[in-house]
This record gives C-alpha cells, structure tokens and sequence, in this order.
C-alpha cells in the first residue's frame, strides 16, 4: 500500500527529456519536470523538491529497476504555498 507515500515509478523515453506538467495538490501548484540522462530500462537516481534533495526507498521490481517512494509527510514538509517544483531525474 502507498497511502503514507508518493510513488514515483517513471516509464519515458529518452526523447521525452523535459517533459513537464504542474497539478495541485491541497491548493498547492506543482510543476514535475523529468530530466531523463539514459535509455531504458532506465531508474529514478534523484527526486528535488524546491531544490532539496529528497531522502527515498526503492522499490522491487523483478523486472526492471523499482520506482521510488518517499513519505508523504515529507513531500508535505517541503511544499510552499508559492510555486513549487520537483525535478525527478532518471538514467
């Protein structure tokens, strides 16, 4: 179960770098930029929030490299009310 984390588990091709979309979440804007270095199977290697390098598990995947999870309550911890961005790269 996720309830108490994000899960960040990225599937994109190379030729998606860039790639941005903003949501909301509580009535705070989130912009997700990917920055993808490497073709498939390619894996999370970092998550930024408003340019704080956030702390994550792995997750099992017998088939390809594991997404990511980090604690909802740091996501939470780390939003502002202004703009915020998460930059996730993968290679």
């Amino acid at each position: 179960m996720s309830y108490n984390d994000v899960v960040i588990d990225p599937v994109l091709a190379k030729q998606l770098d860039g790639l941005q979309f903003t949501f909301a979440i509580d009535g705070k804007a989130i912009t997700v930029i990917y920055s993808i270095a490497g073709d498939a199977p390619a894996f999370v290697l970092s998550v930024t929030i408003n340019e704080t390098a956030t702390a994550f598990a792995r997750d099992h995947n017998p088939y390809r490299p594991g997404g990511v999870r980090i604690p909802r309550a740091e996501v939470y911890r780390l939003l502002t009310d202004g703009p915020n961005h998460i930059l996730i790269s993968v290679g």
